[in-house]
């Protein structure tokens, strides 16, 4: 008879401790679920009805054909920009950048830009195979102390609250970050990969602006609580 008793409260211990490890599984998954769920504070997508939308347009236009003027007359200038006025840029990018429904993957979608004294961060709605969450990344950017390139070291990312880790990272930018069949437009050099990002990677620091074909190099980047500001040098012909 003791031994029964014996078998039966070890049973009921066996159970009560399944029970326990269950819902403690349960709950640790439900707050995990929800840090990653969870949107950045910073995270501010901008939403723009038609009258936005057409200000967005205007404004990017004067945006583009003061620097072309700029550009145009050799001398080196300063461009200051907003985080307001790149998240609204951001929003009206299918309309200013038809293109970029075609490279942009749909499960990516309602970007937003943050800009503090030391970083850029940068938040993607992500949406697939049934996984959602604000994908967002910090990065630093500056240029380098001899002049002849960019630095750009990715210094945090996360999906919700949760920090994604540096090996599942690289395998989402390998995925997008592809070498094109014409190199001059790589994102990354031929002696440059993913896992330079973690540590500092080097653009070059020559570009062409689009109107009038001018190259011109950034002869300084500085960040500021909510704005940028960038020395802009065209170079000569």
């Amino acid at each position: 008879m003791k031994n029964n008793n014996t078998t039966s409260n070890r049973r009921r211990w066996f159970r009560l401790i399944g029970l326990t490890i269950s819902v403690t599984s349960l709950i640790t998954l439900g707050v995990a679920w929800m840090i990653f769920q969870h949107i950045p504070t910073w995270y501010h997508p901008a939403t723009l009805n038609n009258l936005d939308l057409e200000q967005a347009q205007h404004s990017f236009t004067t945006f583009v054909d003061d620097t072309s003027h700029k550009m145009v007359k050799g001398k080196p200038f300063d461009i200051t920009l907003d985080q307001q006025q790149l998240n609204d840029w951001l929003a009206a990018m299918p309309v200013l950048f038809p293109q970029a429904r075609k490279e942009i993957p749909d499960w990516l979608r309602e970007s937003a830009v943050s800009l503090s004294s030391d970083m850029l961060r940068i938040g993607v709605r992500y949406d697939k195979n049934g996984w959602r969450a604000i994908i967002n990344v910090g990065l630093q950017i500056s240029v380098s102390l001899d002049g002849k390139s960019i630095e750009l070291t990715l210094s945090e990312a996360h999906g919700g609250s949760i920090p994604i880790p540096q090996s599942t990272l690289k395998k989402i930018l390998s995925g997008m970050i592809d070498q094109p069949s014409d190199e001059s437009s790589a994102l990354l050099g031929q002696n440059q990969s993913v896992d330079d990002l973690f540590t500092g990677f080097n653009i070059e620091n020559n570009f062409l602006w689009p109107n009038g074909r001018r190259a011109y190099r950034i002869e300084s980047i500085t960040f500021h609580t909510d704005k940028i500001k960038l020395r802009i040098a065209p170079q000569r012909r």
